[in-house]
């Protein structure tokens, strides 16, 4: 509040009708984090698809707080655990236009033998 004042309280706590933070426990062993970070990451994108089918709009954040003390304090999150992004929900007033999407043959290159 102190940096964004009002602007983040409206934007934060009362345009958005809700917040979810996505956690997972945070392994020293590289396979077993990046298994809980995909798995966490593949969630999101469900709940995001889930949420627009039901015209509610979600956006996925890293916000700074996601790694300050004081915030894992006052959420509850425990020492092992670590803040994959937090999601804010909300409805909009009307449905935006989808943006134009960059066609597949454009985004991946083939290798035939």
């Amino acid at each position: 509040m102190d940096q964004y004042g009002e602007w983040a309280k409206k934007q934060y706590c009362h345009l958005m009708q809700a917040h979810l933070l996505v956690v997972i426990k945070a392994d020293p062993r590289q396979k077993y984090w990046e298994d809980a970070f995909s798995a966490a990451a593949a969630l999101i994108q469900n709940i995001q698809l889930l949420a627009w089918e039901r015209e509610i709009g979600v956006v996925w954040k890293t916000n700074e707080y996601n790694w300050d003390p004081q915030f894992h304090k006052a959420v509850g999150l425990m020492p092992e655990e670590r803040i994959i992004g937090t999601l804010h929900l909300g409805y909009f007033d009307k449905t935006p236009r989808p943006k134009p999407r960059t066609p597949l043959e454009q985004l991946l290159t083939v290798i035939q033998d």
